[in-house]
């Protein structure tokens, strides 16, 4: 979700002292021009909106990322672009939960899985290996 009606001042919430060069940097980090910094953020589409948020948690410098199905609402490519950060994140050596209930998502972008049912964990390991109990999961 934003909150301002400002991609910079978007990026801005919980690191005021950001300076528009590394504003740049953490759009195209996830995949977005840096233009985008003058935009107003109700012209966003979904996919650009979400890349946006996803900027504005890493301006903050986190350890952990947690992620609850970031690309739900999303079309294909935005939704690949969010993933391929997402990969590239981790291969970084940032550590990020992730929430999906997409299957073939988990396979492409996890590198271990849990599965929960009713609220217990049923399987994990590696996203290859894992018997997932249904298509859905």
């Amino acid at each position: 979700m934003l909150l301002t009606d400002h991609v910079l001042d978007d990026l801005r919430v919980g690191r005021p002292d950001l300076d528009d060069d590394r504003a740049a940097e953490l759009l195209e980090r996830v995949g977005l021009p840096a233009a985008m910094i003058t935009r107003s953020t109700a012209g966003l589409s979904g996919g650009e909106a979400q890349r946006v948020c996803l900027a504005r948690a890493l301006a903050v410098g986190p350890e952990v990322l947690l992620l609850d199905e970031p690309t739900s609402a999303l079309d294909p490519a935005s939704a690949r672009a969010v993933e391929v950060t997402v990969r590239d994140l981790v291969t970084a050596g940032m550590a990020v939960v992730l929430v999906s209930h997409n299957r073939p998502q988990a396979r492409r972008i996890a590198d271990r899985v849990l599965v929960l049912s009713e609220g217990r964990l049923v399987a994990s390991g590696p996203a290859d290996q894992i018997a997932y109990l249904k298509e859905g999961v």
